[in-house]
């Protein structure tokens, strides 16, 4: 094989690995944010989760309980995109799937640009565990 072929064989292999089925059933269940990783145009930062569990019903339901309060949302998946909407289908959050297996949970999120200019970059990913 030539140079040329080898390019395109790994370019090929590498498409096929990000087309993977991401196991979305695996999504269904509860979790708790372990961590979240903020980004902004090189400035990092690394925060504890305090944020409400999250619990994906095999009904497409979503609900997000912190103490005894909770609310219901509804979620889809499309591909990698996983999108939470209220119950009147008004969109609230849209994020990357990055992982989901038995037991941990990576979602990214593209995040608005706080300054004006171009080349920024500013995103946030979540850190999940499933909760038993």
């Amino acid at each position: 094989m030539n140079v040329k072929s080898n390019m395109l064989l790994i370019c090929l292999t590498l498409f096929l690995i990000q087309c993977r089925d991401r196991n979305i059933h695996g999504l269904q269940g509860s979790w708790k944010v372990d961590s979240v990783y903020s980004f902004y145009n090189g400035f990092d930062m690394t925060s504890p989760g305090q944020e409400p569990l999250y619990h994906f019903q095999p009904d497409g339901r979503l609900r997000m309980t912190k103490d005894k309060e909770f609310r219901y949302f509804v979620y889809k998946v499309h591909n990698d995109s996983l999108t939470y909407m209220t119950l009147d289908d008004k969109i609230v959050d849209a994020l990357l799937i990055m992982e989901v297996n038995d037991q941990h949970l990576v979602l990214k999120k593209d995040k608005s640009l706080l300054f004006k200019g171009r080349n920024q970059e500013r995103y946030e990913i979540k850190y999940f565990s499933k909760v038993k």
